[in-house]
């Protein structure tokens, strides 16, 4: 079994959460998106607007509470931390796809 707290990320906004990325966060995130698994993974590694990086944060904090709405978690933003808030959703997904999706083996 995995251990999920490890794949945790935390993040203090309104209040000490946890960013995570699970399959119900990547599906919710192509709908908001409008775009697929791949083409997300492809607009971190570009530059990221506003919108995509609430989206981002969004779909990493679902699985706390089900009926955070983007409104809410824009409202929990500022753009002092903006730099923090990449730093932190860059991390949760790294921990949460598996190597052979990151280009990588198992050995590396």
């Amino acid at each position: 079994m995995n251990d999920l707290n490890k794949k945790f990320v935390p993040i203090i906004l309104d209040k000490a959460r946890n960013v995570y990325f699970n399959w119900n966060a990547f599906c919710k995130m192509e709908e908001k998106m409008n775009c697929g698994s791949v083409e997300i993974l492809e607009k971190l590694s570009g530059s990221v607007g506003i919108r995509d990086l609430t989206i981002f944060l969004w779909g990493g904090l679902i699985h706390e509470d089900k009926s955070l709405s983007l409104d809410d978690v824009g409202e929990m933003l500022n753009f002092d931390d903006i730099e923090e808030y990449g730093k932190k959703i860059s991390e949760a997904i790294e921990k949460a796809l598996p190597a052979k999706i990151k280009g990588k083996t198992k050995e590396d």
